[in-house]
């Protein structure tokens, strides 16, 4: 133990200059992530704070330089165990106190309890340690020199962006997993604090730098294949087991409705990847039971469908296969649409492979399974010009016109938009708030924060022809129950040929 206290000293001695940068930054990025008046600079800090804890775990690590044979502390008695302590030490001192602190100060400004928040604050140091510190420090320790850190980390970025693209030709699953992201996010964390800490033992306990690289190298097709990786629905089950539970969910129903209008299906249809030989089919469904104050998200949706003759097609839990009840399926302003309260109009999107519909004869066997989640109703905070706090903690920028950003500490809403209302006419536009990370109207449903920062950031530029003068508020829903429905219809030739000619 001697010894790594030795190091960390020396260390600390040798790197003060570049300390009184890093800890600095590494405040001030702690600071534009609790202020959404600074929030457009997020990214901007975030990728040079990074930077910077990258050059100095790099510079850290080569210190004492793994690959080679002339290195002074090989000829020492400097145990190996020693040596890598003394850099954890060095890195937890130096990287992970400021980020822990700055965040436990930023909460404690903004009126919040540090207590309260504390599994948020340790799950932000977990996915910094994994997704930043371990990477940097198993590349640098293949390495002997900062080019050859530079070109190494290149090398993987590429390989690693040369691996999304075919895969994601040939993907049967979309990349995207909307509010079951964090548990995405945590896997894909493991996976890079398993293979980053293997490289690092290989190398200070065994110094064999070709094996280590090997494990490198593989770890490209790892993560390219991670980003595709099945389970959501196994992720889905795991979140409805854990919570929230805030609502009796056990009254709602789905029936089929085929005495509906046809003519009143959704139009248009939505592809992504390897997809575009679909067919897009609108079923009608009736919701029933969904109690009161609360609203209805078809999270996603798996089709199977068998014919008479026994062959089967299924959709797989795509995230285009969900409950709608607009009637304009390529609007993407229509977020408030996707919420259903009891007696909605709903339509189930169906994309069904080509060749399978072409062959369709009926009568054809449906079984649905829903993957669903209730939602509060909206919290509605009136926005003015400049900094404001909102419900649940959070605090909100906005300029009145084009722009409004909030964060919020640990999990905030998972569904926020911007209703921006002329006072003349009454009438209004949604703009729905996009969450870091997410593509989809809902952000992550996850217990804790998948990010390195406690505080998550929601977005919004627009440009609207609402008439003024305006009225703009923020409108806020949480997840209050998760769970699955199922329904099996069997369709005749008739109505097959109304809602699926």
């Amino acid at each position: 133990m001697s010894q790594a206290l030795w190091i960390l000293r020396k260390d600390t001695r040798r790197f003060w200059g570049l300390l009184a940068v890093v800890i600095p930054l590494e405040a001030l990025g702690g600071w534009a992530y609790s202020s959404p008046s600074v929030a457009q600079l997020q990214l901007l800090f975030g990728l040079l704070l990074t930077l910077v804890q990258w050059f100095l775990i790099v510079s850290l690590i080569h210190e004492e330089a793994v690959p080679g044979d002339r290195q002074y502390w090989t000829t020492r008695p400097i145990a190996w165990k020693f040596l890598l302590l003394a850099k954890a030490m060095f890195i937890l001192l130096f990287i992970h106190l400021p980020c822990f602190l700055t965040d436990a100060v930023t909460l404690a400004a903004h009126g919040q309890s540090v207590i309260h928040f504390f599994p948020a604050l340790l799950a932000c140091q977990l996915f910094l340690i994994a997704k930043v510190v371990l990477p940097a420090a198993a590349i640098a320790a293949v390495t002997a020199s900062l080019a050859q850190f530079v070109w190494h980390s290149l090398g993987f970025l590429i390989g690693f962006y040369l691996m999304i693209w075919p895969i994601a030709t040939y993907a049967s699953t979309p990349a995207d997993w909307g509010g079951m992201e964090w548990f995405r996010s945590t896997v894909l964390a493991v996976l890079l604090f398993v293979i980053a800490f293997a490289i690092l033992l290989v190398q200070y306990a065994r110094r064999d730098t070709r094996a280590s690289r090997c494990i490198l190298v593989a770890a490209i097709l790892i993560l390219a294949l991670s980003f595709w990786m099945p389970g959501w629905h196994a992720a889905f089950a795991l979140q409805a087991s854990i919570g929230p539970h805030r609502a009796d969910a056990s009254a709602i129903r789905v029936s089929f409705d085929p005495a509906r209008d046809p003519h009143t299906a959704p139009q248009g249809g939505t592809f992504w990847g390897n997809q575009l030989r679909q067919t897009p089919s609108f079923v009608p469904v009736h919701v029933t039971g969904i109690p009161a104050g609360t609203e209805l998200y078809s999270d996603r949706a798996t089709v199977t469908l068998t014919t008479s003759e026994g062959r089967t097609w299924n959709s797989g839990w795509d995230l285009l296969h969900k409950l709608i009840r607009r009637t304009d399926t390529t609007s993407t302003m229509l977020q408030e649409e996707q919420f259903l309260t009891s007696g909605d109009e709903c339509w189930q999107y169906i994309n069904i492979d080509a060749s399978f519909y072409a062959a369709l004869r009926a009568p054809v066997r449906m079984h649905i399974t829903w993957a669903m989640t209730l939602f509060s109703q909206p919290e509605v905070t009136t926005l003015g010009r400049g900094l404001q706090t909102v419900s649940g903690g959070g605090s909100c920028w906005s300029n009145g016109a084009v722009q409004s950003i909030c964060v919020w500490p640990g999990q905030g809403p998972q569904v926020n938009s911007v209703r921006v209302r002329s006072i003349p006419t009454g009438v209004f536009t949604d703009f729905p708030l996009s969450a870091w990370g997410s593509s989809g109207p809902v952000a992550s449903y996850g217990p804790y924060p998948s990010t390195v920062s406690v505080w998550q950031t929601a977005f919004q530029g627009w440009s609207t022809t609402v008439q003024p003068p305006t009225e703009t508020s923020l409108r806020s829903r949480r997840a209050v129950a998760h769970f699955e429905r199922d329904l099996d219809i069997r369709i005749d030739d008739s109505t097959w040929r109304r809602f699926c000619p």
